[in-house]
């Protein structure tokens, strides 16, 4: 986890979860209001936990925490 926060810091970009999964104290008290979406690319599908596995196309998720 302290990788990953550093590279997210590194990029300029939130690092975010669609499920806690750490101690309440490592998580900010504000979710991330933005939507992350997948717009497609040179994959013929993509694969999202949270939406439930295998995707064809763009799909768009909401409800993310910031860690």
């Amino acid at each position: 986890m302290k990788w990953a926060k550093c590279k997210a810091r590194d990029l300029g970009v939130p690092l975010i979860s669609k499920e806690v999964g750490i101690s309440k104290e490592e998580v900010k008290r504000v979710s991330y209001t933005g939507d992350v979406q997948y717009l497609g690319g040179g994959a013929p599908f993509v694969y999202s936990d949270a939406l439930g596995g295998i995707l064809n196309g763009p799909c768009t998720v909401k409800g993310f925490y910031v860690l």
